[in-house]
């Protein structure tokens, strides 16, 4: 069980099984590709500074060695026994352990962070203290949201591999604009907006993007529950689907 220090050096990177080995507990490979294929993307296409593959080892190193131990301990645990428990083929007791540890806290609830002037990059209101870090968190799925003529769709369905997407909870139409202009310093095709209303909430068409309807009230409990009365929030998700910035105002 073994894993490298570095993902990359200079333009060569690796991932999966060349960066990291290990039972076949457990695997990563495909989470390593996902966190880099996006930002390789946007720095081949000149849309973004090389720094951002940077994030690309700082990110998914922690991660690494938090599955190795897991594994790890795992699989010493099964070559104990004499007959191996059919739990531990389902990776057992300990990986539901770990996977619901993960289902609670991939959350962005009371995190407030701001989105800096780029794809990919986030920095904390106000500074230090806690909350989340870019590529940490896993944006939460929201089934029961209603679009146009009442298509009913939900936040996995909106997300994509090619673009950051924009979700904007609460906020008025010049809060709206706010929005878009700051939007318009990011390249072209690098992000999608949409306005996500609360059940019952019609009010203006959206400035920003699409607007959706939350019928189920799912995405403001996961999304918004810090925000204050008459507070609103932006939720940036990156392409790999994981939450990079969060704003509150």
């Amino acid at each position: 069980m073994r894993m490298v220090d570095k993902l990359g050096f200079g333009r060569v990177f690796v991932a999966g099984d060349a960066a990291h080995c290990h039972s076949p507990t457990g695997g990563q490979g495909v989470q390593d590709a996902a966190n880099l294929g996006w930002k390789l993307a946007l720095v081949a296409s000149g849309r973004a500074p090389a720094a951002l593959l940077d994030s690309y080892s700082a990110e998914r190193l922690h991660v690494i060695a938090e599955m190795l131990k897991l594994t790890t301990a795992l699989y010493e645990k099964s070559g104990r026994r004499k007959r191996v428990d059919p739990g531990l083929g389902a990776r057992g007791q300990a990986w539901d352990t770990w996977c619901e540890h993960a289902r609670k806290h991939h959350r962005v609830r009371g995190r407030r962070e701001q989105h800096s002037s780029g794809p990919g990059r986030c920095v904390r209101r106000g500074g230090g203290g806690g909350g989340a870090r870019a590529g940490r968190y896993r944006a939460p799925d929201a089934p029961g949201l209603v679009g146009a003529e009442e298509i009913a769709t939900r936040l996995f369905n909106v997300f994509g591999p090619a673009a950051h997407t924009v979700l904007v909870f609460g906020g008025d139409a010049a809060m709206q604009e706010g929005v878009k202009r700051a939007l318009r310093r990011w390249p072209t095709g690098t992000k999608h907006t949409v306005l996500v209303r609360r059940a019952g909430e019609n009010g203006e068409r959206a400035v920003v993007g699409k607007a959706l309807e939350d019928r189920e009230g799912d995405a403001y409990a996961e999304y918004s529950s810090g925000m204050a009365e008459g507070e609103a929030s932006i939720v940036i998700v990156r392409p790999d689907e994981m939450i990079g910035a969060v704003i509150f105002g």
